[in-house]
């Protein structure tokens, strides 16, 4: 992938042109013309170095937004396949930039599906890596711990050894402003989840193999035990004792 870059907030490859959004996140769209990414540079080029660095060829995210995850992850590798899923309805510039820029065997996107949809997750993951494993899963979705924690659930044991599980934007709970306001305070914080995560690398190595939490994302990295369909907190040890929800 080469990437050029006419200012800080805008780079093209392949022909495709991406902008980052820095703010006014639920007012962007991707048109024909432009992409829209909500990555900052460094989280680009993270993502290049993990798909380069663990031969990462196929890739599973739970959340696509306005597809710029979707065109770009693709971009990096040529020999990548993308399946995404979303809530949301289907994207018609998306698709069409799919289309026109001759992706449409490496990119499948999944609308109008939740990913707390176990059933419909599976089947998915089924039809798109039949006799596969799949090299790395981002979740970038709704980052609500119960949805959150469902993906996870019904789609880890589906990665190769080695693989990488990446959820990003764990740590909105400890954001500012407005995650701090009476809008927010029901909502069980995504950090439960990574503390769950922490309990199995901790507890069964052999299932998380190791971890690594940054600012805006965390990432697990499968060991070599298979797992069929399971619940994470059957996984894990703790005493009998539970760490109270954020």
């Amino acid at each position: 992938m080469n990437e050029v870059w006419s200012d800080e907030n805008t780079f093209v490859i392949n022909g495709m042109k991406f902008c980052l959004i820095r703010q006014n996140f639920n007012d962007a769209r991707t048109t024909k013309d432009s992409i829209a990414l909500i990555k900052n540079r460094g989280m680009i080029d993270r993502y290049k170095s993990l798909i380069r660095e663990n031969a990462v060829t196929s890739i599973l995210e739970f959340g696509i937004f306005e597809g710029g995850s979707a065109l770009l992850l693709a971009a990096i590798d040529e020999r990548v396949k993308f399946v995404g899923i979303d809530i949301r309805p289907p994207s018609p510039a998306v698709l069409g930039l799919i289309r026109d820029h001759g992706l449409t065997d490496r990119i499948k996107l999944y609308y109008n599906t939740s990913q707390g949809d176990t059933a419909r997750v599976q089947t998915i993951i089924k039809t798109e890596f039949p006799g596969k494993r799949i090299d790395m899963i981002i979740d970038d979705a709704s980052h609500q711990y119960e949805l959150s924690r469902a993906s996870f659930e019904a789609s880890f044991h589906y990665l190769k050894s080695e693989g990488l599980y990446l959820i990003e934007d764990w740590a909105w709970a400890h954001w500012e402003e407005p995650y701090q306001t009476q809008l927010w305070a029901d909502m069980p914080a995504l950090t439960n989840l990574i503390f769950e995560l922490t309990m199995l690398c901790g507890s069964r190595p052999d299932i998380i193999s190791e971890m690594s939490v940054q600012k805006a994302i965390a990432i697990f990295r499968k060991g070599e035990q298979e797992v069929g369909n399971f619940s994470l907190s059957k996984l894990y040890r703790h005493r009998n004792r539970w760490t109270p929800a954020l």
